[in-house]
């Protein structure tokens, strides 16, 4: 087990589009500088604590480097453990997981993901049968392929993306003496009208607790090259313009 505080903080972007959706969808890149074993690069996260609550991202897992997509249980309790995989696609896996929270976890080792390269997650709902269903496609951008990972049933109807999406960079075994990092852009939310919400603005927060004490004052956002960066861990050093508490914008290209 990691000592307590030897974590890179663990830190999140909130965008600007707090409306009801059917499709998110954001870019992903990590540098091989940013490269870090137990690390999270979460690229989505929606409806924290509400029905249908999830995300999905890339990890650089100790099994290597895997895509994953996961949903938390109905808020009703005697919905729990009702999540089923519909469609699994080559190589994806899925479990129930505990910890913070509980629900089913989808995972991936065989797409792999490699440093330096862009891939676009996208997640997809849509009602089925008085339930709703989310879908999870990953895109590598070399190849220029799309493959359908998953398809997950939740057990409750008319349930859409509200409120405003998140992305997170996470240390969860303690190995904040290395340094970790990611990219994001071309991030959207589809609308129930049709219209395309652009992720151009974000607040960017910072996780203070005991367990990532010794590195909590190693981190960095920003805006570079188009694309929102995190940064935490080894010997990151803040930027004038980051603070625990900061607001980052871009101008999307047309």
């Amino acid at each position: 087990m990691a000592q307590p505080g030897n974590r890179a903080p663990s830190m999140a972007l909130w965008f600007n589009d707090n409306v009801e959706g059917d499709i998110l969808m954001h870019d992903v890149c990590v540098p091989r500088s940013g490269l870090t074993k137990y690390t999270y690069y979460c690229c989505l996260q929606w409806n924290a604590g509400k029905e249908g609550g999830g995300y999905c991202g890339i990890q650089d897992h100790p099994d290597g480097r895997n895509f994953i997509f996961s949903i938390w249980d109905p808020c009703d309790p005697k919905l729990k453990s009702k999540i089923k995989p519909v469609y699994e696609g080559p190589g994806t896996k899925c479990e129930r997981f505990g910890g913070e929270g509980e629900g089913l976890k989808t995972w991936n080792f065989f797409l792999g993901w490699e440093p330096d390269c862009w891939y676009t997650t996208m997640v997809k709902r849509w009602d089925h049968s008085g339930h709703t269903q989310f879908g999870f496609w990953v895109k590598h951008h070399v190849e220029q392929t799309w493959t359908h990972m998953v398809t997950l049933d939740y057990p409750v109807k008319n349930v859409y993306f509200q409120n405003a999406t998140a992305c997170f960079l996470e240390d969860w075994e303690g190995s904040g003496e290395n340094e970790r990092r990611v990219n994001f852009r071309n991030g959207f939310k589809h609308t129930l009208n049709g219209d395309w919400v652009p992720f151009s603005r974000a607040d960017f927060r910072v996780v203070r607790e005991l367990s990532s004490k010794k590195y909590e004052d190693n981190y960095n956002c920003g805006v570079e090259d188009r694309t929102f960066f995190m940064q935490s861990g080894g010997n990151t050093v803040k930027s004038a313009s980051a603070d625990d508490r900061c607001k980052l914008q871009w101008t999307m290209p047309s």
